[in-house]
């Protein structure tokens, strides 16, 4: 055989042989790349099951515990608005209610009435509006009573359903089947993991070689044809090792067909147990998934919480509104009764102040009233001794005018 034949023999052989082998990379470079991606996932998916944990403990300590049981339920709604609001409600309520009684007994008498008419009551004037509102918020509050219990029992329901899904069934069976299916000791994540990667670099370094050793043989057939034309000594002495090494291929060919028949086994099997662990995968998704749903639910159970929080709160903040007003109109109302008693004594002050003006007048009257009579004495006297000798035009209308000097008008207020 020439050494053209040789060469085309080799040439043949290797194209051959590279598209087999070509074929069984792109194989196992696709396989590694979808168990890589496969194992990303996988990652995520076990970062999401330490999310789901951390919420759930959150939940269930933190929110649950702390923030509805503690804070919301013992404290907020125990102490605040079913202890001392009531109590503090009906302690003004009372007070609020005395105060008005006491001023429904309190005749006005300073407004004169027709004989058999009574008197108008202190009460009469004032208003009366809100002087039970507190009773209407004591009222209402077996209704809000009736909607704490209400949450109180589904928080009850809420707090066990979290703690067996977090503590006892639903997420702890997630994390043991996360650790019995793809745990580090799992059997098969040690074959996808380990096994797998060694057993595929293997059989990808045996098809090298094998396209190693063909592609060697092939530049030897170039290398022949090379000396046929120019150095026969080493055309013969290369032809020999060519054509022995051309008497092999059929068997290197068997062994390449044989090694990637053992690819497409090897590939097989590990896709055999990567299905498996894919179906597995699926189905601990599936109860991520549920168990992603449930926690879901108790957040929307949660705005039920907040939605009834925040409806408690405006009642208790109204409520400490109503009492503050209720206070201010029972300081008003004490103010009113102690300022009417002080209006008596102001009348009385009054009254006796006009005895002061009377008597002041009386004396006023009795001296001018005096002065006068001895003022007419005088007039008398001053005539019977000038009369005679002064005409009556020398002081027109007055000379001889025994009218008083004084007139006293004056008016004193009746109380």
């Amino acid at each position: 055989m020439d050494a053209k034949k040789l060469v085309d023999n080799a040439r043949k052989i290797l194209v051959e042989a590279q598209l087999l082998c070509q074929e069984s990379n792109s194989q196992i470079y696709t396989f590694r790349n979808d168990l890589s991606l496969w194992q990303r996932q996988l990652m995520k998916l076990k970062f999401v099951i330490g999310c789901l944990k951390q919420q759930g403990s959150f939940l269930l300590h933190c929110v649950l515990e702390k923030g509805i049981s503690e804070k919301l339920i013992r404290d907020e709604w125990g102490n605040n608005v079913l202890k001392e609001l009531v109590s503090e409600m009906r302690i003004w309520q009372d007070k609020i209610t005395d105060q008005v009684s006491r001023l429904d007994q309190i005749d006005n008498v300073l407004v004169h009435t027709e004989t058999g008419t009574l008197n108008p009551k202190l009460s009469d004037y004032i208003s009366r509006d809100n002087v039970n509102i507190l009773d209407e918020r004591l009222m209402e509050m077996p209704v809000i009573q009736k909607q704490i219990e209400s949450i109180k029992s589904q928080y009850a329901s809420m707090l066990k359903k979290v703690k067996e899904n977090v503590n006892e069934t639903t997420l702890r069976e997630i994390e043991l089947t996360l650790e019995d299916k793809f745990g580090n000791n799992c059997p098969d994540t040690i074959t996808l993991s380990e096994t797998c990667p060694d057993e595929l670099d293997k059989l990808e370094k045996d098809l090298a070689e094998f396209i190693s050793s063909i592609t060697e043989h092939y530049d030897k057939t170039k290398l022949l044809e090379t000396y046929e034309k120019k150095n026969l000594e080493m055309y013969e002495s290369l032809y020999e090792v060519v054509t022995e090494d051309n008497n092999e291929l059929p068997c290197i060919m068997t062994s390449l067909k044989e090694k990637i028949s053992l690819v497409d086994r090897t590939l097989l099997k590990y896709q055999t147990v990567w299905d498996k662990k894919k179906l597995e995968k699926k189905l601990l998704q599936q109860n991520i998934s549920k168990m992603n749903e449930e926690f879901k639910k108790y957040y929307e159970y949660l705005q039920i919480f907040k939605d009834i929080s925040n409806l408690i709160s405006t009642f208790k903040e109204s409520c400490i509104a109503d009492i503050q007003m209720i206070k201010d109109l029972f300081q008003f109302y004490k103010n009113f009764e102690k300022s009417y008693e002080d209006l008596l004594a102001e009348v009385e002050r009054r009254k006796l102040t006009c005895k002061k003006m009377k008597a002041i007048i009386l004396q006023c009257e009795e001296k001018l009233q005096a002065l006068s009579e001895e003022d007419l004495g005088a007039r008398e006297l001053f005539l019977n001794d000038n009369g005679n000798y002064l005409p009556e035009n020398i002081w027109p209308n007055k000379i001889d005018d025994f009218s008083p000097l004084y007139r006293l008008e004056y008016h004193i207020e009746e109380l």
